[in-house]
């Protein structure tokens, strides 16, 4: 005879929605522009901690890419470097490094400029690389390249190994310009032919394309200290099992979870005859504590290492700025022009930069530290533009930047 019921709670647990998709602003669908000085936009996610933007020209993204760039702003400003039909699309990546669904994939166009007259030289560097490994182009004109810009149609022997973009750009008074070229594993050896086409002639250039070589020497990758207060620096250290080549050394690749808080160099190389080098490793100051992973690359082998950012100990950092002048209805920023802040308590100075993008990736048009909530400047490039300032401590402790606003 039971005496009893025990009752027992059972709870169901769901899976984690997916992260929603951000929703495009502009570009709106199929637009066409006729400046290469082209802003993106899109409506923010309140979970997202940062955003990836990808600009491809096919819908699928395949690579080479035209670029792919990290920001914490929903706007974004490049300069493209190629022509034609392109795709954008968005997604964001919240405070973990998770990353949610892309946006849609939208698509704008902007025509090329005419073909250049005559294409002198096209070269590759480096010239045999390992299948998946890219490669970078430059082509250079027979003579600089005409008001409005000229362009250069590229073409690959075998698409399946290498391939850069449909045409390359050379901006108006400019005699070169270089372009990302992208490699693809093959199990043996190839020799891929890039070529450039101007109206009166054509050349190109001729890039191996290997096989995996044999198990990466690379054994570790250390970030000391592994802990670290935002706005300090930090120290990485690469191991090989053996000794680097010589001559050449072995050339590492270096990549961060989120450039926009910890940065690291692109490559490293540990020179002939060594088995370790140090780099160096920066953060920005943080708002919270987070973990980022920094990781070397070399032979198609892997190595990473997990870097703690602490929230800044002691005060908070300056508060941010509130632009006042220009007003972000300025249509015109040609000859003498006034920037001007809100006062922050504390700020012992400023810091100005201005940017053709609104990333401030670098390298940058102007950066000058200043006295005072405002300056006076001339000579500005007659291209849009974006600006930004903050205040700095008398400590030198950098405070929080105000938000881009553009110059148009």
């Amino acid at each position: 005879m039971v005496a009893g019921w025990i009752g027992i709670g059972l709870a169901l647990c769901a899976e984690p929605p997916e992260r929603a998709a951000p929703t495009l602003v502009r570009p709106g669908p199929n637009a066409k522009t006729s400046n290469p000085y082209v802003g993106f936009s899109w409506q923010a996610l309140p979970w997202a901690e940062t955003y990836t933007i990808q600009i491809g020209s096919t819908r699928s993204f395949t690579p080479p890419l035209v670029t792919e760039a990290t920001t914490r702003a929903t706007r974004f400003r490049l300069k493209l470097p190629v022509a034609g039909s392109l795709w954008w699309r968005v997604r964001g990546v919240d405070s973990t490094g998770a990353a949610g669904a892309w946006s849609e994939a939208r698509s704008f166009e902007y025509p090329p400029p005419p073909l250049a007259a005559t294409v002198a030289a096209l070269t590759l560097t480096p010239a045999s690389v390992v299948g998946g490994i890219p490669s970078q182009g430059l082509v250079t004109l027979g003579e600089p390249a005409p008001a409005g810009g000229a362009s250069v149609e590229l073409t690959s022997s075998d698409p399946s190994k290498a391939r850069g973009p449909a045409r390359v750009i050379v901006d108006a008074n400019a005699l070169a310009a270089t372009f990302a070229v992208a490699t693809f594993q093959s199990p043996e050896a190839a020799s891929v032919r890039i070529s450039a086409k101007a109206k009166e002639n054509d050349c190109a250039g001729t890039l191996t394309v290997g096989p995996p070589g044999p198990p990466s020497p690379l054994v570790s990758l250390a970030v000391n200290p592994a802990t670290i207060t935002g706005s300090h620096s930090g120290v990485g250290t690469l191991t090989l099992a053996a000794a680097a080549p010589a001559p050449q050394g072995a050339l590492v690749h270096i990549s961060s979870d989120d450039p926009t808080l910890v940065s690291v160099p692109s490559t490293v190389t540990v020179p002939a005859g060594s088995s370790t080098q140090s780099f160096p490793v920066k953060t920005a100051w943080a708002t919270s504590t987070r973990s980022i992973a920094v990781t070397a690359t070399l032979g198609g082998v892997t190595r990473s290492a997990t870097l703690t950012v602490k929230q800044g100990s002691g005060l908070d950092p300056l508060a941010a700025p509130a632009p006042l002048s220009p007003p972000e209805e300025r249509t015109a920023h040609y000859g003498y022009i006034e920037f001007a802040w809100s006062g922050v308590e504390g700020a012992a100075s400023y810091t100005l930069q201005i940017d053709d993008a609104g990333t401030f990736q670098g390298p940058l048009v102007l950066e000058r530290m200043v006295p005072d909530t405002r300056v006076s400047l001339t000579e500005l490039p007659a291209v849009p533009l974006w600006w930004r300032v903050r205040a700095n401590d008398d400590h030198g402790g950098a405070g929080t930047w105000s938000e881009p606003r553009p110059l148009r």
